[in-house]
């Protein structure tokens, strides 16, 4: 079962903001379905968007009415910067070779999807390095066997 899920509304005011005007419940359903992602606030209300769908039309009205709609909303993951879960990045890359987008990664295992951007650019440095390294060490080879 995943740790509960604490949200530091000090330093996530958009967040207090929905909480004020919606209620805790509309926080943590935003939280549990965005976590660690950027949401779009709609201008309006219809009911195919994202928001009215996670926290019903009524709290949707409220969040666009106190945060104006068109703009961007970042989603904490609820697990604090002090957090000691490591995310592996090999998994992470497994999970990008199979088609899937950053933001649906970041879900599966939990953190930013800026954060999961960060670890593929990284992970596929150090794959294209190796491959570079194997073929460098394969053309040694073939001219020390001539």
């Amino acid at each position: 079962m995943a740790p509960p899920i604490s949200i530091d509304y000090v330093s996530s005011p958009n967040l207090a903001t929905i909480r004020d005007v919606a209620g805790e419940a509309a926080v943590m359903a935003l939280v549990c379905e965005f976590g660690g992602t950027v949401i779009r606030v709609p201008s309006g209300c219809k009911r195919s968007s994202k928001l009215v769908r996670i926290v019903g039309i009524d709290a949707a009205r409220k969040i666009i009415e106190a945060l104006g709609g068109c703009r961007s909303l970042n989603i904490p993951t609820g697990r604090g910067i002090f957090s000691t879960r490591r995310i592996d990045p090999v998994r992470v890359l497994e999970l990008s070779d199979t088609g899937m987008t950053t933001f649906r990664i970041a879900r599966e295992v939990g953190c930013t999807d800026r954060h999961i951007r960060t670890i593929l650019k990284q992970e596929r440095g150090r794959r294209a390095d190796r491959l570079r390294r194997e073929a460098r060490d394969q053309r040694q080879q073939e001219r020390t066997c001539l």
